[in-house]
């Protein structure tokens, strides 16, 4: 039997309960109240069957129970009922994650999916965990398997340094360690390159949360290059960090790199002064945040979408000038948001 999706009642109750699987922070009761009533108006007819299966597969036990009742609209027989009165028990579970698998199998063999694909506006990524519109899939994606198949956003990649990439799904799970207090550096290495005149290149790439709203949560990148380091009486010249800069040639975004004409015009414009002692490089606060909040002397990138901003300052009390720059992922709830698709590489 296939799935009866028409019930208003079930359409809202399981884009509740989809919102609700695929949100990585953690939202206030009033937040998911109004994310839930913005898309109450979704269609989910074209919900494939392995979207409910995951979403049943990954929601702890006492919500488990909530959305297989939610699910007693979707499947009408005595079957659906046995398997919502074993409660919370595991045969509960396997029961109905059970059902979900049969559909699939179901509707797979009687070629419903496939030939569904044809006539669908949206289909399903299976890392986003959402639909998406069909313009936002390859081509050969549209008659992929939805358990395989991926996004354009999600099968890309972005550089979070010159020797390191990141997909979709690794930077998401970066953000999970981090709201577990896993992890301090969110990925990236740490590469020294000799070149004259400077001892080392240090990449330092942090993924960082900025509440920018009460409802709104975006995550930046930051990277750290150290352009020079010499005795702190030794003055250098504009023209000096200039030319170290072009023969760096490092990667700042998809749009820029240290040897960008338009990167060293706004460099040699800006003076380069030396930050207050009390700001470091953390988690919770570095330069490159006090100087977006007093917007002093900020280089930025004009590529659509694109909110790189870089800065080059000087440490008081060493010799040591660094070029800082920030690169917003957006709020990563899926990766056709236009911050995460203006970093990839294209």
């Amino acid at each position: 039997m296939s799935p009866n999706i028409d019930s208003s009642r079930a359409r809202y109750a399981i884009t509740y309960w989809l919102l609700k699987a695929q949100t990585v922070q953690v939202m206030d009761a009033e937040e998911a109240s109004q994310q839930v009533r913005e898309t109450r108006s979704r269609s989910l007819t074209s919900l494939p069957a392995e979207i409910l299966f995951d979403i049943a597969n990954r929601l702890p036990a006492a919500e488990l129970l909530c959305f297989k009742a939610t699910c007693r609209y979707l499947w009408f027989s005595e079957e659906m009922e046995n398997i919502l009165m074993e409660r919370e028990s595991m045969a509960g579970r396997y029961g109905f994650m059970q059902r979900l698998k049969k559909d699939l199998f179901t509707r797979s063999a009687e070629n419903e999916i496939a030939d569904g694909l044809k006539s669908q506006a949206n289909l399903a990524c299976s890392v986003c965990q959402v639909v998406h519109p069909k313009d936002c899939f390859d081509e050969k994606a549209h008659a992929a398997n939805p358990y395989t198949r991926r996004c354009l956003g999600s099968a890309g990649e972005i550089h979070i340094c010159e020797h390191d990439k990141m997909s979709f799904q690794q930077v998401k799970e970066k953000v999970r360690e981090m709201y577990r207090g896993e992890s301090q550096i969110r990925g990236g290495c740490f590469q020294y390159l000799d070149f004259p005149l400077s001892p080392c290149v240090v990449l330092q790439p942090m993924l960082l949360d900025d509440p920018t709203g009460r409802s709104k949560c975006e995550y930046l990148l930051r990277e750290m290059f150290l352009v020079s380091s010499t005795p702190n009486y030794i003055e250098v010249g504009t023209h000096q960090i200039r030319k170290r800069l072009f023969r760096l040639d490092e990667y700042i975004c998809p749009h820029l790199r240290t040897s960008s004409e338009s990167v060293l015009q706004q460099l040699a414009s800006s003076p380069i002064k030396p930050l207050s002692p009390k700001f470091s490089v953390g988690r919770e606060c570095c330069d490159l945040c006090f100087l977006e909040k007093k917007k002093k002397n900020l280089g930025s990138c004009k590529a659509p979408h694109c909110k790189s901003v870089f800065q080059i300052s000087r440490w008081p009390g060493r010799g040591e000038i660094s070029l800082y720059v920030s690169r917003n992922l957006g709020s990563l709830n899926d990766a056709t948001d236009p911050p995460w698709l203006a970093q990839l590489d294209h």
